[in-house]
């Protein structure tokens, strides 16, 4: 699903630091750059606003680590309160997406330990993975199943959309692919309301379209078969997360394995949207049209990595 170039005003950003505190001098410099590049106000390139971010970011890294590491973390919270607060079809969150990949082709040598290793703070990009992951795990950006309280919440789908795009754009490098599962199980294998199932089909679509090739590149993997000498995707594919997991849904059972006996209703569910089957009401254009082109997009997934994907002896493709 691509980006709309909107024309309603940027909604307001929270900012989720205290005001005029003079520990949080600099995080206020932050939200105020961010502020000024997605209402439009700014007319730098997404390099060049990243180049101003890293200024701002790495400005005092004579402080210390621990200093640039707590910047990072706030940074980050900064940039995703952003994220879940534009509505997900909102131009501005394709400046988002652009703003955040550009960051890796900014040289700076700053960089800090994480975990067991040295990394720099653009290039190997610590603490945003760990960032969006503990966002979507958070009890208070999941959506409402009320359906009258979920056409109203955008956080969730904009929150799916940002890591389904960064993932797709950084070639399944962050490792947020188990939130695709995630939301084509809620989607597609729990019974909802009309209304709150258009919503969760929307969420899961981004997924699909952007990162369905992942996550069947990404079983085949998990197979043996990611070595690759002989195939020119093998290198990409051994970056790849490794098999994910996520309970099925009552309309399916089963087990908790990503396979094929999912990814085919899956298949299915957005087929009897396409025919207008299923809801009792008809589906928004919107809807339809994500539909469509995600159908295309699985077929075309199926057709090019499902032979080596998926397990041909087994009848529901669980891997063996």
């Amino acid at each position: 699903m691509t980006f709309t170039r909107s024309t309603h005003q940027l909604p307001t950003i929270p900012y989720p630091f205290p005001r005029s505190d003079p520990n949080f001098t600099v995080e206020e410099e932050i939200h105020a750059e961010l502020v000024a590049c997605l209402s439009g106000q700014s007319s730098r390139s997404s390099r060049a606003e990243a180049e101003a971010f890293t200024a701002l970011v790495t400005g005092k890294a004579a402080q210390g680590e621990d200093y640039t590491r707590g910047l990072l973390y706030n940074f980050w919270t900064i940039i995703l309160t952003a994220v879940g607060a534009i509505p997900p079809m909102h131009g501005a969150q394709e400046t988002l997406v652009d703003l955040v990949m550009s960051l890796p082709s900014i040289d700076t040598d700053v960089s800090l330990e994480h975990g067991l290793m040295r990394v720099s703070v653009w290039k190997d990009m610590p603490i945003f993975e760990e960032s969006v992951n503990e966002i979507l795990r958070t009890p208070g950006h999941l959506p409402s199943t009320d359906p009258t309280e979920i056409a109203k919440s955008t956080h969730w789908a904009s929150l799916n959309r940002f890591a389904a795009h960064t993932a797709a754009q950084s070639s399944g490098n962050f490792d947020f692919l188990s939130w695709a599962l995630v939301a084509c199980a809620t989607a597609f294998e729990q019974p909802h309301p009309a209304v709150a199932f258009e919503y969760h089909l929307l969420v899961a679509a981004d997924w699909l379209e952007q990162c369905g090739d992942l996550l069947v590149a990404g079983r085949w993997r998990d197979r043996g078969n990611g070595s690759g000498d002989d195939d020119d995707e093998g290198a990409e594919l051994a970056r790849l997360p490794p098999q994910i997991h996520f309970p099925a849904g009552p309309l399916l059972g089963g087990g908790d394995d990503f396979n094929r006996r999912r990814w085919d209703f899956w298949s299915e569910r957005l087929r009897a949207v396409e025919r207008g089957e299923g809801s009792g009401v008809e589906h928004s254009a919107t809807a339809r049209e994500a539909t469509r082109r995600v159908l295309g997009r699985m077929e075309d997934v199926t057709g090019r990595k499902g032979r080596r994907a998926w397990d041909a002896g087994s009848a529901d493709g669980v891997l063996g």
